[in-house]
């Protein structure tokens, strides 16, 4: 009895162990992905970097700068355990190999534009439809 729950044990801890190793390899590729299709916003988290900077006095701007790029490594471990949880790996592998293909790297080395021009085509839209909301309200 005493071999046959040590065995149980032993097969369930190996078990979890080669499926946090699992886990992990998936993060891992899962982060890649991340970096290569611009979704970690390397060049969009420099540009609200920089924005933000703009009005933080400049004796605090160090301290400002390091903080920010410290709250990162938590901000892309939350986007990976967004993505594990919505994509199986077949998928994250699909995408990883479209975004290091010719057309994906095009892509993503645009995101930054686009995504800042699609912010203000937002903005302006939304001052027309805060118009046309107001209009809908105070009738």
């Amino acid at each position: 009895m005493k071999k046959l729950v040590l065995t149980v044990a032993l097969i369930c801890m190996s078990q979890m162990g080669f499926s946090q190793a699992t886990s992990e390899a998936s993060r891992e590729q899962v982060l890649k992905l991340i970096q290569l299709s611009g979704s970690s916003s390397l060049s969009m988290m420099d540009k609200a970097k920089e924005q933000i900077l703009q009005m933080i006095p400049s004796d605090k701007k160090a301290a400002f700068v390091t903080e920010f790029d410290a709250s990162l490594p938590g901000l892309y471990d939350k986007m990976v355990t967004v993505f594990l949880e919505n994509y199986t790996k077949e998928e994250i592998a699909a995408m990883s190999a479209y975004y290091e293909s010719p057309i994906g790297k095009q892509i993503s080395a645009k995101s930054g534009v686009v995504m800042e021009k699609t912010l203000e085509a937002t903005k302006e839209w939304m001052t027309g439809f805060q118009e046309i909301m107001m209009k809908y309200i105070q009738e």
